[in-house]
């Protein structure tokens, strides 16, 4: 009887297990040297552009993303518009394929996202961006559920003519896994 109701368990436990969720947390911002993740920039008339870590972005490989679920980026960018004038500042992130070497130039690469603030002189504000990684955004998650994909930023600032301070507040990659969808059903 003993022996049956171990059976019973154990037949039970893989069952179980079959719902459950993994979530997988990357901190982007580590990806960026520190060096880079602040600084001060004089603003021309034209407009300014950062990209971080740099025009190829930074390569990501996640095993087992073929069992992607959902996910999430955040982000939160601080800017101190020291200029004379009104500035509008932005981050976007965009996303590409491993191969793709500039993830800013819209050939096989997609923005995943961005947002943008406008600020006075003398002023400081946080621009937050909080992106969803579902269906919604169909090339963005056949990218990431690939398993091998680039991810980048680029802080933009335009009109102004002065100095721009910047600071990367936090930049998240959350994604929710479910193992158990990599077995095909019969």
């Amino acid at each position: 009887m003993r022996i049956l109701k171990l059976l019973a368990l154990a037949a039970l436990l893989p069952a179980c297990s079959g719902h459950t969720v993994y979530r997988f947390e990357v901190d982007l911002l580590s990806f960026i040297p520190e060096n880079q993740r602040a600084g001060s920039l004089t603003v021309p008339p034209g407009g300014i552009q950062v990209l971080l870590p740099g025009q190829g972005g930074q390569p990501v490989s996640l095993p087992g993303a073929k069992a992607l679920l959902d996910g999430r980026m955040q982000g939160a960018l601080e800017v101190v518009n020291n200029t004379a004038l009104p500035l509008t500042a932005s981050l976007e992130v965009r996303v590409g394929p491993a191969g793709d070497q500039n993830l800013f130039d819209g050939d096989q690469d997609v923005r995943w996202g961005i947002a943008q603030a406008d600020l006075n002189p003398n002023e400081t504000r946080v621009i937050a961006l909080d992106l969803p990684l579902d269906s919604s955004a169909p090339a963005v998650y056949t990218l990431v559920k690939s398993g091998d994909f680039r991810i980048g930023l680029r802080i933009g600032f335009s009109t102004g003519a002065g100095s721009v301070r910047y600071a990367l507040q936090r930049e998240d990659l959350t994604l929710r896994l479910k193992p158990f969808n990599l077995i095909p059903n019969p």
